[in-house]
């Protein structure tokens, strides 16, 4: 179930209970604040031509602010120009004149007065001029104040009668939206709903897990004795098998079940000895069995696989070991062996009449137990 939740093969049926709580809290509030938005909500036909006026009046005074300060800005260049408005001083070139030993006549002193006179009556006109415009600017100034006051004043009341009112598109559209929110809610408790299920399965499942354990492990100390006999036949074999190693049976109690492993200490080739804990293992069960079920299955059979990288030394000692346990309880030890095999293991002459004239071959003239099977 957690995989296909994970893969989206449920869609969005199914989630964290952590996460979907606060997705739901924010869409509940929501609708809440829509609800109350809509039961107050009230159709003003003439919505839309006041909300277009309002809107004209912000544009219009957005657009006096700015030239007010326009406005501002020159007034004030226009009295820093005023102040410096003066007429040239002529009597500083006379001075000049009469320093360097040139004394003017009169016909040009008459010139430069009626020129100061002419530029005196300039500035004058200059300054009123000055004057006028400023003036000018402020009347303007005044008046797009009292416009955008004006203008404020009846913004004002505009918004007074919009508020809580609407048009009627406007309403259809809040229904709207309240509508797929509820739709959405309804997803998010039932998301909800299977995420606490789902949750309160996965921790019903670890508590069953954990009283399996307990269990588990409570069988395996009534059943001390099974297991104590089962370690010592893994040592037996393990000390039939190596002089210089020792092993263990460890039978693990997991939430998963029981554990088994052996475990033989020493370094070398780690592949060869793997295989000798297995036949190890098998050597016990079979004891175990045939002690359990009145006799067991009378046989135990080994493919060739399993003494796959072991040294010849160590699968003559394991040949001779599960001849003489499986004999010595009325049974049958068969291996199947590679007849280039048999020469490396050095068997005496004893287990001679226990080594089987092969059966099973791949030339023209074998078959299966005595049995050729002719292909057409």
């Amino acid at each position: 179930m957690k995989k296909a939740i994970r893969e989206g093969t449920f869609g969005r049926m199914f989630g964290s209970v952590a996460e979907i709580r606060p997705e739901l809290n924010r869409v509940e509030d929501r609708m809440t604040r829509l609800r109350e938005q809509t039961a107050n909500f009230e159709v003003l036909e003439e919505y839309r031509a006041f909300a277009r006026e309002a809107a004209d009046a912000r544009r219009r005074i957005k657009a006096i602010g700015h030239e007010l300060v326009q406005a501002r800005q020159t007034i004030e260049h226009l009295r820093r120009v005023s102040e410096v408005e003066r007429p040239p001083e002529y009597a500083a070139l006379d001075r000049i004149y009469k320093a360097a030993g040139v004394e003017l006549p009169g016909v040009v002193l008459r010139r430069f007065d009626d020129v100061k006179t002419f530029q005196l009556s300039v500035v004058e006109n200059r300054k009123a001029h000055l004057t006028e415009q400023v003036a000018e600017t402020q009347a303007r100034i005044a008046a797009l104040e009292a416009e955008m006051e004006s203008l404020d004043l009846m913004q004002s009341k505009i918004m007074q009668v919009l508020a809580g009112k609407g048009a009627l598109d406007d309403f259809t559209r809040m229904g709207e939206e309240l509508a797929a929110l509820e739709m959405q809610a309804t997803l998010l408790k039932e998301k909800l709903r299977n995420a606490e299920i789902l949750e309160g399965k996965k921790n019903q499942a670890q508590i069953e897990r954990l009283t399996l354990h307990e269990r588990l492990q409570a069988d395996h100390r009534q059943r001390e004795d099974v297991l104590r006999a089962a370690m010592r036949r893994i040592d037996a074999a393990i000390a039939d098998l190596y002089d210089d190693r020792r092993g263990n049976l460890i039978v693990d109690a997991t939430n998963k079940g029981p554990e088994f492993r052996i475990n033989i200490q020493g370094d070398g080739n780690r592949g060869g000895i793997d295989h000798m804990e297995i036949f190890c293992f098998d050597l016990m069960l079979y004891q175990a069995a045939q002690e359990r079920f009145d006799g067991g299955p009378g046989f135990l059979i080994h493919d060739s696989h399993l003494f796959d990288g072991v040294d010849p030394r160590q699968v003559r000692s394991a040949l001779l070991l599960g001849k003489s346990v499986i004999d010595g309880l009325g049974g049958q030890y068969i291996v199947t062996l590679n007849s280039e095999t048999l020469p490396l293991l050095s068997l005496d002459a004893e287990t001679a009449d226990d080594i089987l004239t092969p059966r099973l071959s791949d030339n023209e003239a074998g078959g299966l137990f005595g049995i050729r099977f002719e292909l057409k």
